[in-house]
């Protein structure tokens, strides 16, 4: 027989009365339970797999809809008609009109249609290759703020020093697709000597500085680095990635500079749910 704490656990999972439940479970006779429509139950790893496709999909969907608007500009701008968005029936389109307009002088205007065309697909190319530089400093920016948080507090150094002598001494952090961060030494995978596990990066930290430099940390309470703690926790603190941009944005200035990198830098420093993502 199952028990009632089961029982129990089992009409909260299936989103059921509790009560209707239990006496159906009692009653000898049949008993109707309606089970919610659209009910889903997932385990976690089909839940981490859910996450991680999203967040591809997320990417994907940002950089068509960026190559979307870039496409139906250049359709307007050189006078083109044909169906959907698609860069390659941009191109087609084009080169298509080229043909069409060379009756007079065609061998000219072939060439210089051609320059056209060639540009075109430059600029289409420039366009993938910024927006994922740009993805890229998203990631080393956040890649960044999880391995300074991890610095123990009470050096005489900015968190970001400490990352940056480890580095010099060939240490890397590589990161996969759904964040996790590997440390390594001179390229080879950091690992547990019993179970051969990669070495959590912040244990990696930690001993770097404690046993490999030998760095006294005297001030356990901050991660700030130099000076102790921070002053800079305050209700403006910005917490997500957009509230950043529109805070810098007010001021004037460009999200596109190496002042903004520090800016969030900074904020998420003093913020270790800061998110990246919103």
């Amino acid at each position: 027989m199952i028990s009632i704490d089961i029982q129990k656990q089992i009409a909260s999972l299936l989103k059921l009365d509790e009560k209707t439940f239990l006496e159906a479970i009692k009653s000898e006779k049949e008993a109707e339970v309606k089970i919610p429509e659209g009910l889903q139950i997932f385990t976690a790893t089909e839940l981490t797999a859910r996450d991680d496709n999203q967040k591809k999909l997320g990417y994907n969907d940002g950089k068509e809809a960026g190559l979307e608007i870039f496409v139906k500009e250049q359709k307007q701008k050189l006078g083109l008609d044909f169906e959907g968005k698609d860069p390659e029936k941009l191109i087609t389109s084009l080169q298509t009109k080229v043909l069409a307009d060379a009756k007079i002088e065609p061998n000219q205007k072939i060439k210089e249609k051609d320059e056209q065309i060639t540009k075109l697909q430059g600029t289409v190319q420039d366009f993938e290759n910024k927006y994922k530089a740009s993805e890229k400093e998203k990631s080393d920016m956040r890649t960044m703020s999880k391995l300074a948080a991890a610095v123990p507090g009470g050096l005489p150094f900015e968190a970001d020093e400490v990352i940056m002598s480890m580095r010099s001494r060939g240490y890397s952090f590589d990161v996969d697709d759904t964040g996790n961060i590997t440390p390594k030494k001179n390229g080879e995978v950091l690992r547990d000597s019993k179970t051969q596990n990669p070495l959590d990066h912040k244990a990696v930290i930690n001993d770097y500085v404690t046993n490999e430099r030998k760095w006294v940390t005297d001030q356990a309470d901050t991660k700030t680095g130099r000076g102790g703690g921070s002053d800079r926790r305050t209700s403006n603190v910005v917490t997500k990635m957009s509230e950043a941009k529109a805070k810098w944005e007010a001021d004037g200035k460009s999200t596109n500079s190496a002042d903004f990198k520090a800016f969030v830098d900074d904020a998420a420093k003093d913020n270790k749910d800061f998110n990246w993502d919103e």
